[in-house]
């Protein structure tokens, strides 16, 4: 912020998954998901926000999950971190509607990456299946689609939610945009 004075789009965009029963869920990993992701959105979006106040617009996305809407067994902390995402989200664009800031939530389905794919057995073996059985039971079998979706599509939203006000920010300035686009990127 010091260094560039400015923020005009911020979208959240950080997840990790730790899946366990409840009843041995580690708390140290309770508390890791819940940071990385509920925490780390409060964080940005708190640093991010008296700039965009003070010049009167900006947009917030929160990349959430279907798990913002739809719980599954053994990802507590997931689904905890996800639903508590999606009412921050209605809470920083209740308190910022008036400021010209906009906060949405995005919730994709599952994308086929190396965190779906580490789960997968563990997922089978908790239940007493298949691979296969686990993959259509957890990740697909309560997604509205029943497919994997792409990891492109997601960032298309982003653009599409943040770019709208900068093509009309360029008809009016006739300018190339000099927005900066903060994506804060986790290792998982």
């Amino acid at each position: 912020m010091a260094e560039r004075g400015t923020v005009d789009v911020l979208v959240n965009n950080a997840g990790l998954q730790f899946i366990s029963p409840i009843e041995d869920f580690p708390v140290e990993k309770w508390d890791l998901v819940n940071d990385v992701i509920l925490k780390g959105t409060f964080l940005l979006t708190k640093h991010a926000l008296p700039a965009m106040q003070k010049q009167k617009k900006g947009r917030i996305i929160n990349i959430s999950s279907a798990h913002g809407r739809i719980p599954d067994a053994y990802k507590s902390a997931y689904c905890a971190a996800k639903f508590g995402q999606v009412g921050f989200t209605k809470v920083t664009a209740l308190e910022n509607a008036l400021k010209g800031i906009t906060c949405n939530t995005i919730e994709p389905g599952p994308v086929r990456t190396e965190l779906i794919e580490k789960q997968l057995p563990k997922l089978a073996e908790q239940d007493g299946t298949t691979v296969e059985e686990a993959l259509n039971h957890h990740i697909l079998g309560k997604q509205w689609i029943k497919r994997f979706t792409r990891a492109f599509r997601n960032w298309c939203y982003s653009c599409i939610l943040s770019l709208r006000r900068c093509r009309s920010h360029h008809r009016r300035r006739n300018r190339r945009c000099r927005r900066d686009l903060i994506i804060p990127i986790y290792p998982l």
